[in-house]
């Protein structure tokens, strides 16, 4: 579906159900005023109408290149009209490449962003930017030595699948696992590792991760990461009302 054509709906609908104040239902609604402009040879084109129950629609839509081989139309208008109990209702939008972007008083809005769910979307994005500079930093600098292994072993992997492995680098890193398989021969078999590494920054600080591996997925546990923040009130709230109301939908899953 084209923006047009979404854009074309929305202003149908509208004219649809709005309920005339002052003509019966069985009542033709009379136009009273209307344009058309278009569609002209460059893709442009504009119309408006106003019917005898006050129902007011206008847009007006041009081509536009919006890469080498497509084309789309850009569509910017609005309609206003009033509901069954008489209160101005006005919509104006904008359809695109990108969508349909509707405006108006009595469109819902979306409820503020808690804080705690800011500052953690904050944290992700330093930590991003942190991460891309580092693999920059490490793609610009020159080639060090090679770095030797003081120590590994390794067993397996296993006739029952289970395996372990070590190692020790001469820079510091030690890194170990081992895992084996769960619920053999049912269906829930499957594999469950659990390890660790450690190693020192480039600040000297001491980094060490824990973590387990399974059919419930991975599971790091270390100080340096970050903990999620806790969940708002509000949102708690919400979640546990849900659980106590059931929608028909879920109710016919059960």
């Amino acid at each position: 579906m084209n923006a047009l054509t979404v854009a074309l709906f929305c202003v149908l609908a509208v004219a649809t159900f709005a309920a005339p104040p002052n003509f019966s239902q069985n009542t033709p609604i009379p136009i009273v005023a209307s344009h058309l402009d278009g569609p002209n040879p460059d893709g442009s084109y504009s119309y408006s109408y106003q019917t005898g129950n006050g129902i007011q629609v206008q847009e007006q839509g041009q081509l536009a290149q919006i890469s080498k081989d497509e084309d789309a139309i850009r569509v910017q208008g609005s309609f206003s009209y009033s509901d069954n109990v008489g209160n101005p209702v006005a919509l104006s939008y904008t359809a695109d490449e990108n969508g349909f972007h509707p405006n108006g008083e009595h469109l819902p809005v979306a409820p503020p962003v808690p804080d705690a769910i800011l500052r953690a979307l904050e944290y992700i994005a330093q930590r991003k930017v942190a991460l891309i500079a580092l693999a920059v930093c490490a793609a610009a600098a020159p080639a060090d030595e090679p770095i030797p292994i003081i120590s590994q072993s390794q067993e397996g992997p296993n006739p029952d699948g289970s395996y372990k492995w070590n190692y020790e680098t001469g820079n510091g890193i030690k890194a170990e696992e081992e895992g084996h398989l769960e619920d053999v021969g049912t269906d829930d078999e499957a594999m469950k590792a659990e390890g660790g590494f450690s190693y020192a920054s480039d600040d000297g600080q001491a980094i060490s991760l824990t973590y387990v591996a399974d059919k419930n997925g991975f599971q790091p546990v270390g100080a340096h990461l970050p903990t999620t923040p806790e969940i708002p009130p509000l949102i708690l709230k919400a979640l546990e009302w849900n659980a106590a109301h059931p929608s028909k939908d879920d109710e016919n899953q059960v």
